[in-house]
């Protein structure tokens, strides 16, 4: 029986040592800016949940004296999946599932939001970076306001990216044009996911981006319920929304040499 990432993730955490989930529970509350002091015996050595062994440590500078962009990559593959973070969000958002689709063959690159760089412009230097690694098919993945980080990369980043996965995307991000102007932009493939009752607009957005967008392939998942973002996946319709990304993932990302 083929066990999805998210799912794998999941069992991980309910076998995981009582220290390692009061570890990770802790790093749920953690944030880009919170800079935590990390001693020189603890095992972490990014966030407060990236462990030694857990991948290669990056650290990109950013102009006009903004904070570098700390992140981590795991896996070797050459096909990367690049998860954005939400606002002022770190690598512990996407870490177990990053750690998934790693042990499922895809290469991840995770990272800290500075909070000063635009986001599009850190998400550019990531894959601009992951691709100067070695990897030749590259993915975007984001959740809430992340969605939307994704999509203007995508519609910004070139050589163009394999694909985007928009997780409950906002109509609009605070001063910033309407999102429809990015989205006109992409051919890629695109997937889409929110829920039926979300507590933003993203379930009419949704609709608008699908509309809007030039692209061939364009999937939409809707589940019941109120769930937003990354809670999409552990919503009661969650394996339905991990299948739909896992499935896109290995569809349009490509193991070229």
């Amino acid at each position: 029986m083929t066990i999805s990432a998210w799912g794998l993730f999941r069992s991980m955490v309910r076998s995981a040592a009582l220290p390692a989930l009061l570890a990770l529970a802790g790093c749920a509350m953690l944030t880009g800016a919170d800079n935590v002091e990390i001693s020189a015996s603890s095992p972490y050595i990014l966030d407060g949940c990236v462990r030694h062994d857990d991948g290669r440590l990056f650290r990109l500078p950013n102009p006009h004296g903004a904070p570098p962009t700390d992140g981590v990559l795991l896996g070797e593959a050459r096909r990367t999946v690049v998860f954005a973070p939400s606002r002022d969000g770190n690598v512990c958002q996407w870490l177990g599932y990053g750690q998934a689709l790693a042990q499922r063959g895809f290469g991840v690159a995770l990272y800290d939001r500075n909070g000063r760089t635009p986001a599009a412009e850190q998400l550019a230097a990531v894959v601009a970076e992951t691709r100067a690694r070695g990897a030749r098919s590259i993915m975007l993945v984001g959740a809430g306001d992340a969605a939307c980080t994704s999509l203007i990369g995508a519609s910004r980043i070139q050589p163009e990216v394999d694909g985007v996965v928009a997780l409950s995307p906002p109509r609009r991000l605070a001063g910033q044009q309407p999102m429809e102007t990015h989205v006109r932009k992409l051919r890629m493939p695109l997937l889409f996911a929110s829920s039926t009752n979300d507590s933003g607009d993203s379930t009419a957005a949704v609709r608008v981006y699908e509309e809007a967008a030039p692209a061939v392939d364009k999937q939409v998942v809707t589940v019941e319920g109120t769930s937003h973002g990354i809670e999409l996946l552990s919503s009661a319709e969650g394996e339905m929304v991990e299948t739909a990304i896992e499935t896109f993932l290995e569809t349009h990302s490509h193991h070229s040499t």
